[in-house]
């Protein structure tokens, strides 16, 4: 357990660094906006194959993935540069060519890149680098993924995604009531049905300012019921940020919460 006398700055650095992950309060997502979106989630999944697939990119893993006999239960779609109201749009017109008016991902995107922002703020201050997080911020952009994890057939794996370790810079996942998410610690042991009404960062390896090394567990995914996610993923979309050159290797951090959820560490004692 960390020291609840040690600043939320510090908090967030020391959890990356001794255990891969931090957890932490936040209440900028609303329990109507949540609930709004996994409806809209389901109504979205439920569109027919030969819709979704119509999410494309050249970029590998940024269209629509699903039926894949290795990860059956597993289903994804991308929305590029999402705090982008045109990406949006097109989107929503794509998937539904009358409209959606529930859809209400901008939003959604929208208050996650605040915290996502605020997050990189904290951890570049916590090594007095303060100078280099908005250079840093000003390189990348966001990734929106709506994913499902469908419930498993009788005699069918319930393993909804392969044990892997996140490539983004940031990623920040919201998820429905149905739990399914384990971690895997530097120490090799297995964090079970993590609980996703918590605000938790998951690290890539990296020396950071050339004598900080972060450890980044690996994440796998279990379902045993219907299971929905947002995920949005911050990603270096140039090179020139102006951020040490040892840096530029990507720092990997996944965060998960629900908003209206009451958490320990309360990011309203973080004071820029």
């Amino acid at each position: 357990m960390l020291d609840h006398a040690v600043g939320p700055r510090h908090k967030v650095r020391l959890g990356l660094e001794e255990y891969g992950c931090f957890t932490a309060a936040h209440d900028k997502i609303p329990l109507e906006l949540h609930n709004t979106n996994f409806s809209t989630l389901e109504e979205l999944f439920d569109l027919p194959k030969e819709i979704k697939v119509k999410n494309t990119n050249h970029v590998p893993f940024h269209s629509y993935l699903g039926q894949i006999s290795s990860i059956p239960l597993h289903e994804a779609l991308c929305i590029n540069d999402a705090t982008n109201i045109e990406e949006i749009r097109s989107f929503t017109n794509l998937m539904w060519p009358a409209g959606n008016y529930r859809f209400c991902a901008h939003l959604f995107s929208k208050l996650v890149v605040e915290l996502d922002q605020m997050e990189i703020k904290m951890l570049f201050e916590s090594y007095g680098e303060e100078k280099y997080s908005d250079s840093h911020i000003g390189s990348t952009t966001s990734l929106l993924r709506p994913l499902k994890y469908r419930a498993p057939k009788m005699m069918e794996t319930n393993l909804g995604l392969n044990s892997h370790k996140d490539k983004s810079f940031m990623t920040i996942l919201q998820q429905n009531q149905v739990d399914g998410l384990e971690i895997e610690t530097k120490d090799g042991e297995w964090i079970e049905q993590l609980r996703v009404g918590r605000l938790t960062a998951f690290s890539n390896p990296i020396v950071v300012f050339e004598f900080w090394l972060v450890s980044r567990p690996v994440v796998c995914l279990y379902a045993y019921a219907d299971l929905m996610d947002l995920f949005l993923s911050s990603v270096l979309s140039h090179q020139g940020c102006g951020f040490p050159q040892i840096c530029m290797n990507f720092l990997s951090a996944m965060i998960i919460f629900q908003g209206h959820m009451d958490l320990p560490l309360l990011l309203s004692e973080y004071k820029p």
